[in-house]
């Protein structure tokens, strides 16, 4: 329901939560909350915000920063001697961004990797929208899949 927070499961320790959109829209952190006892981003409902937009149907990005090199854990995405890794089953995802993540919950996500150039292949589950190199503002060359 509209007026319910959307609760999101993650792990607080191990993401750095920049940004948080619902249908486009950069909500304010007066919008969201990170509980780091429970491991939650919860996005307060229109009951607790008015401007939170949250409808019957929305979509919500979340701009996230993890570290796969101090990840020791082997879950989510860490790094191991000469390979970037994932392990998103029994709750690994957690370690990479705020999901719905519970078993009786079925959602759909659109992820894009991107890497320094010298990463030449980026290889996920799913089907391959897109690919290319990009350039940041610093000149840097990344590429992206």
């Amino acid at each position: 329901p509209p007026n319910a927070p959307l609760i999101l499961n993650g792990d607080s320790s191990s993401i750095l939560l920049h940004q948080v959109l619902v249908d486009g829209l950069e909500l304010s952190e007066m919008c969201y909350q990170v509980n780091i006892q429970t491991d939650e981003l919860i996005i307060f409902g229109r009951k607790k915000n008015p401007l939170v937009p949250l409808g019957e149907k929305f979509t919500v990005t979340t701009v996230a920063e993890i570290s796969p090199e101090a990840n020791s854990a082997l879950k989510g995405l860490y790094w191991s001697k000469s390979l970037y890794c994932t392990q998103c089953e029994a709750e690994g995802f957690r370690r990479i961004t705020y999901a719905l993540d519970r078993p009786d919950v079925m959602a759909t996500y659109q992820v894009r990797i991107e890497a320094d150039s010298r990463y030449k292949n980026l290889i996920a589950n799913g089907d391959l929208v897109e690919s290319g190199t990009v350039t940041t503002k610093d000149g840097a060359k990344r590429n992206f899949a």
